[in-house]
């Protein structure tokens, strides 16, 4: 399942899919403007939001989910998520400094042509993986917009 959902060709992305969590602390007007600097149309942006409960309100946009949203089986339960996964991105980013299981089933089960983590070194799971400080966001962004330019030369 850790390949089937990538095609391992760059492209100029022109969809983007955020994985976050209401523990990054990243606010979603933050997001629009990294789409602006990634030229990504916000119309094409898609927002996951881990969330601890996601009947509770939430000062992100953007999808919530959490252990609710995916059954002990894998079956994912939420139809909102469910269209969110199956819609294939051109770029993935996650902002989870230290994703667990349910962000890590939601980053695998993403359709994704280039998979970036922050912070993260797990191979099997990331086109790439850049190490910068979490609370140094813009500068992942620079930085991907940097590898993008490199990847799809």
């Amino acid at each position: 399942m850790k390949s089937q959902n990538r095609n391992g060709v760059p492209v100029v992305p022109k969809s983007l899919l955020v994985i976050t969590s209401s523990a990054s602390q990243i606010a979603y007007h933050d997001i629009l403007r990294w789409c602006e600097q990634l030229k990504i149309d916000d119309k094409n942006l898609t927002v996951l939001n881990q969330v601890t409960d996601k009947k509770k309100l939430h000062e992100m946009d953007g999808i919530p989910f959490d252990e609710k949203s995916i059954k002990w089986n894998a079956t994912v339960v939420d139809e909102q998520l469910v269209e969110a996964l199956e819609k294939k991105h051109d770029l993935q980013i996650l902002l989870i400094k230290d994703p667990d299981e349910l962000a890590t089933f939601v980053t695998i089960k993403a359709q994704a042509a280039l998979k970036v983590a922050i912070n993260d070194a797990r191979e099997e799971l990331y086109d790439l993986s850049i190490n910068v400080s979490s609370n140094d966001k813009d500068v992942f962004v620079k930085e991907i917009a940097k590898y993008i330019k490199i990847l799809t030369r």
